[in-house]
């Protein structure tokens, strides 16, 4: 994601909740609409979903908020802005000892992206697509006797499928895969230390959208 700052779980948990409260909005809005219209072209979509992603040793808890734009009916262009964090522990091994570590990470994240819808009778709409953004971590490693902050940002890209489901005239829900390769550089802050990572991750991502 884009810069920002870890500043304890409380205001983590205080972000998660109020964009909660704007997805159930959005759902009771998609609901109150009339019947399926379908998409035209220019229409303009909002999302906002939700979901978790996995890497190698750890996994990650997130939201995003899209926008994107029908060059015809099939086929649409956007963006989206991502906000996630975990906590895990786990031990490393310290000059024979094993020494409990705890750590901590905020990101954010902005990408552009393209999707290509099938064309289906009906409510659903499969769909596959892919994207390109950058993200940037604010880490913290808490162990015994130190506290070590890092930075970690680098360029991501990767591609999705899904399907959307019309539960209103303009309004859907959605379920999608996605599989992300990152390319990151992270710096000790403290000490200035730098190495290079390459990581691949799975995501769940569901939600709801709006078109107008």
């Amino acid at each position: 994601g884009s810069g920002g700052s870890l500043r304890g779980i409380s205001e983590e948990s205080s972000i998660m909740k109020k964009l909660t409260v704007v997805a159930a909005a959005l759902l009771v809005l998609a609901l109150a609409a009339p019947s399926y219209a379908g998409i035209d072209e220019g229409d303009w979509e909002v999302g906002l979903g939700g979901g978790w992603a996995s890497t190698q040793s750890t996994t990650t808890y997130g939201l995003g908020l899209s926008l994107g734009y029908f060059l015809t009916p099939n086929m649409q262009i956007g963006g989206w802005l991502g906000y996630g964090y975990n906590e895990y522990d786990l031990e490393v091994r310290d000059e024979g000892d094993y020494l409990k570590m705890k750590n901590r990470s905020v990101y954010w994240d902005i990408a552009a992206f393209f999707t290509y819808y099938f064309e289906m009778d009906g409510e659903w709409m499969p769909y596959i697509g892919g994207f390109v953004g950058y993200e940037t971590n604010e880490i913290k490693y808490d162990t015994e006797g130190y506290r070590i902050t890092a930075d970690r940002n680098g360029f991501k890209l990767g591609g999705y499928l899904g399907v959307k489901f019309f539960v209103a005239e303009k309004a859907t829900i959605f379920i999608e895969y996605r599989l992300t390769w990152r390319n990151e550089d992270e710096w000790d802050i403290e000490d200035g230390y730098k190495f290079e990572d390459d990581a691949l991750s799975h995501l769940i991502h569901f939600g709801v959208t709006v078109l107008f």
